[in-house]
């Protein structure tokens, strides 16, 4: 953080870093140390929108993996996740037409898998 304040931009405006201290929180740590960084970031840093990655898609042997590849959730019949939830890296654009492809791409899997079920 503060290679931050020595960039230009910091300095045209005369930033600088400020200890904010919430009781019970970090107050213990040497600030600006890595800890103390750690510490904020496990407290206090959040998305305001665009959550993903709380579903984990991969492998049924990841025990880190909510859902396989075909968006059914691990060990629960008939539920699937097809939304945001399921990536694991955040685009670099907007969530809405990857979240749209992926249920898309759910639909016509859905329909695949009750085709095959029922010989359809």
């Amino acid at each position: 953080m503060r290679s931050l304040e020595q960039t230009k931009a910091w300095k045209s405006i005369g930033a600088t870093l400020v200890r904010q201290d919430v009781p019970g929180h970090c107050s213990e740590e040497i600030f600006d140390s890595d800890n103390y960084w750690r510490c904020i970031g496990r407290h206090f840093l959040t998305t305001a929108t665009h959550f993903i990655g709380t579903c984990r898609m991969g492998s049924v042997n990841d025990p880190s993996v909510v859902v396989d590849s075909r968006l059914r959730v691990i060990g629960i019949k008939n539920l699937r996740v097809a939304d945001a939830s399921v990536m694991r890296y955040i685009p670099s654009c907007h969530t809405n037409a990857p979240v749209m492809m992926i249920g898309e791409k759910a639909a016509h899997m859905i329909r695949l898998d009750r085709t095959h079920r029922y010989n359809i």
